[in-house]
């Protein structure tokens, strides 16, 4: 798989081959993305805590604010089954959270993905793809954001989403555990 040699080149340490087996994605149909408005919080951060347990973040700030955009994926009969927390750059914006992770001032439009949730037994069927087409629309230069090394079905998905390797991270969120940064241009 040529996306796995480009995210393993060059990393200080490697890590083992993934044990995870990609079955058939079963697209979801009857799923709507749409951007989220604030009676959305309660299932999104309950989404966030799923998939995270306790490094779970509040999501109200990314919900109630024109610097971030939150877009939630809604299967009819379930709900909100998954989202995507963004941050926009615009012009001559450098946030320093973002500089110390990336490493450089964001251009224009330059979008970061603070997160991107689904749930367990809403995963493998597209909805991840059609959250990262809404990033893509929202974006008019390029997205950038980090990964664990372990998360091996997201970065499936990124690779599948054009996403290439630009770095790497040791213990980037301080438990140990280590991340590729990456990104995508989009022309």
């Amino acid at each position: 798989m040529k996306w796995k040699k480009l995210l393993f080149r060059k990393t200080r340490e490697r890590p083992e081959e993934p044990k995870y087996s990609v079955p058939k994605i079963k697209a979801e149909t009857d799923c709507e993305i749409r951007t989220a408005v604030f009676g959305d919080l309660e299932a999104i951060n309950k989404i966030d805590k799923t998939c995270f347990g306790e490094g779970a973040f509040d999501f109200g700030y990314a919900v109630d604010s024109s610097d971030y955009e939150t877009f939630v994926a809604e299967k009819k009969g379930f709900g909100i089954v998954g989202f995507a927390a963004i941050e926009i750059y615009p012009e001559h914006d450098a946030d320093q959270a973002y500089n110390t992770l990336i490493g450089e001032i964001p251009k224009s439009g330059v979008v970061y993905v603070m997160t991107l949730d689904v749930l367990p037994e809403f995963r493998r069927r597209g909805i991840g793809l059609k959250l990262m087409r809404a990033i893509e629309d929202a974006s008019n230069t390029e997205i950038r954001l980090h990964v664990a090394v372990a998360n091996e079905p997201a970065l499936l998905l990124y690779g599948k989403s054009g996403f290439r390797k630009t770095g790497f991270r040791h213990d980037a969120y301080g438990d140990g555990k280590h991340a590729f940064l990456i990104k995508k241009e989009l022309a």
